[in-house]
Protein backbone atom coordinates (compact mmCIF):
# COMPACT_ATOMS: atom_id res chain seq x y z
CA UNK A 1 0.00 0.00 0.00
CA UNK A 2 1.32 3.58 -0.54
CA UNK A 3 1.68 5.96 1.70
CA UNK A 4 0.18 9.58 1.36
CA UNK A 5 2.40 12.15 -0.16
CA UNK A 6 3.46 15.31 1.93
CA UNK A 7 1.41 18.14 0.13
CA UNK A 8 1.16 21.77 0.81
CA UNK A 9 -1.12 24.04 -0.70
CA UNK A 10 -1.64 27.96 -1.42
CA UNK A 11 -4.91 29.95 -2.96
CA UNK A 12 -3.29 32.85 -5.06
CA UNK A 13 -4.20 35.78 -6.60
CA UNK A 14 -2.47 38.10 -9.19
CA UNK A 15 -2.48 40.98 -11.08
CA UNK A 16 -1.35 44.56 -11.51
CA UNK A 17 -4.67 45.81 -10.37
CA UNK A 18 -5.20 43.98 -7.37
CA UNK A 19 -5.89 45.52 -4.15
CA UNK A 20 -5.54 42.95 -1.01
CA UNK A 21 -7.79 44.66 1.20
CA UNK A 22 -10.54 44.03 -1.57
CA UNK A 23 -9.66 40.57 -2.12
CA UNK A 24 -9.85 39.77 1.18
CA UNK A 25 -13.42 41.55 1.75
CA UNK A 26 -15.09 39.69 -1.05
CA UNK A 27 -13.48 36.26 -0.07
CA UNK A 28 -13.52 37.01 3.80
CA UNK A 29 -10.47 35.35 4.98
CA UNK A 30 -7.16 37.39 5.71
CA UNK A 31 -4.37 36.58 3.41
CA UNK A 32 -1.26 34.84 4.69
CA UNK A 33 0.74 37.33 2.51
CA UNK A 34 -0.07 40.54 0.44
CA UNK A 35 1.20 43.39 -1.59
CA UNK A 36 0.12 45.35 -4.36
CA UNK A 37 1.83 46.34 -7.27
CA UNK A 38 5.19 48.43 -6.68
CA UNK A 39 5.38 47.71 -3.56
CA UNK A 40 8.39 46.45 -1.53
CA UNK A 41 8.27 43.18 0.11
CA UNK A 42 11.30 41.08 1.59
CA UNK A 43 12.19 37.52 1.00
CA UNK A 44 12.54 35.23 3.67
CA UNK A 45 16.24 36.06 3.79
CA UNK A 46 15.54 40.06 4.35
CA UNK A 47 16.19 40.78 0.16
CA UNK A 48 13.78 43.87 -0.14
CA UNK A 49 12.16 43.58 -3.86
CA UNK A 50 9.85 45.34 -5.62
CA UNK A 51 6.72 43.42 -6.68
CA UNK A 52 6.40 43.78 -10.33
CA UNK A 53 2.37 42.71 -9.82
CA UNK A 54 0.40 42.58 -6.99
CA UNK A 55 -0.12 39.26 -4.84
CA UNK A 56 -2.77 37.95 -2.27
CA UNK A 57 -2.33 34.43 -1.05
CA UNK A 58 -3.74 32.17 1.56
CA UNK A 59 -1.54 29.27 2.36
CA UNK A 60 -2.20 26.30 3.90
CA UNK A 61 1.26 24.39 5.61
CA UNK A 62 3.08 21.75 4.40
CA UNK A 63 1.87 18.26 6.01
CA UNK A 64 3.06 14.72 6.58
CA UNK A 65 0.99 13.19 5.25
CA UNK A 66 -1.74 14.99 3.71
CA UNK A 67 -4.48 14.39 1.74
CA UNK A 68 -4.35 16.62 -1.08
CA UNK A 69 -8.00 16.49 -1.88
CA UNK A 70 -9.35 17.03 1.70
CA UNK A 71 -6.72 20.21 1.97
CA UNK A 72 -8.41 21.78 -1.23
CA UNK A 73 -11.75 20.82 -0.14
CA UNK A 74 -11.21 22.34 3.37
CA UNK A 75 -9.48 25.74 2.13
CA UNK A 76 -12.32 26.08 -0.74
CA UNK A 77 -15.13 25.67 2.71
CA UNK A 78 -13.30 28.05 4.37
CA UNK A 79 -13.80 30.91 1.95
CA UNK A 80 -16.94 32.72 0.41
CA UNK A 81 -19.16 30.47 -1.25
CA UNK A 82 -20.85 32.78 -3.59
CA UNK A 83 -19.70 32.05 -6.89
CA UNK A 84 -20.65 35.39 -8.39
CA UNK A 85 -17.66 36.34 -6.46
CA UNK A 86 -15.04 34.65 -7.54
CA UNK A 87 -15.98 35.06 -11.13
CA UNK A 88 -15.94 38.73 -10.64
CA UNK A 89 -12.34 38.24 -8.96
CA UNK A 90 -11.53 35.75 -11.66
CA UNK A 91 -12.26 38.05 -14.14
CA UNK A 92 -9.31 40.99 -13.12
CA UNK A 93 -7.14 38.79 -11.73
CA UNK A 94 -5.14 35.55 -12.24
CA UNK A 95 -6.34 32.84 -9.24
CA UNK A 96 -5.16 29.65 -8.91
CA UNK A 97 -4.24 26.59 -6.50
CA UNK A 98 -1.06 25.90 -5.44
CA UNK A 99 -0.05 22.70 -4.46
CA UNK A 100 3.62 21.13 -3.47
CA UNK A 101 3.25 17.31 -3.68
CA UNK A 102 6.35 15.50 -2.35
CA UNK A 103 5.50 11.76 -2.64
CA UNK A 104 7.53 9.47 -0.51
CA UNK A 105 6.74 6.77 -2.18
CA UNK A 106 6.24 5.73 -5.58
CA UNK A 107 2.19 6.87 -4.84
CA UNK A 108 -0.13 9.45 -6.62
CA UNK A 109 -2.93 12.31 -5.53
CA UNK A 110 -6.38 12.11 -6.60
CA UNK A 111 -9.04 14.92 -6.75
CA UNK A 112 -12.51 13.94 -6.09
CA UNK A 113 -14.99 15.23 -8.87
CA UNK A 114 -16.63 17.20 -6.25
CA UNK A 115 -13.19 19.22 -5.98
CA UNK A 116 -12.21 19.07 -9.44
CA UNK A 117 -15.95 20.95 -10.18
CA UNK A 118 -15.35 23.42 -6.97
CA UNK A 119 -12.01 24.61 -8.46
CA UNK A 120 -13.72 24.92 -11.82
CA UNK A 121 -16.41 26.67 -11.02
CA UNK A 122 -14.31 29.36 -9.09
CA UNK A 123 -12.70 30.13 -12.34
CA UNK A 124 -9.31 28.71 -10.47
CA UNK A 125 -6.26 26.97 -12.31
CA UNK A 126 -4.77 23.80 -10.76
CA UNK A 127 -1.19 24.35 -10.62
CA UNK A 128 1.11 20.83 -9.53
CA UNK A 129 4.63 21.17 -8.43
CA UNK A 130 5.16 17.21 -7.77
CA UNK A 131 8.28 15.76 -6.30
CA UNK A 132 9.36 12.63 -6.60
CA UNK A 133 11.22 10.74 -4.11
CA UNK A 134 15.18 10.85 -3.69
CA UNK A 135 16.37 7.36 -4.90
CA UNK A 136 20.02 8.61 -4.33
CA UNK A 137 19.51 7.54 -0.64
CA UNK A 138 19.04 3.90 -1.89
CA UNK A 139 21.90 1.50 -1.14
Amino acid sequence: MSADPDVGISLRFRGDTLDPDAVSAALQVSPTRARRKGETFHTPSGTAILARTGLWSVRVEREAPGDLDEKISTLLAGLSGDLAVWKQLCEVLQGDIFCGVFLTEESGVMLKPETMLAIGQRGLTLDLDIYAPDESDDP
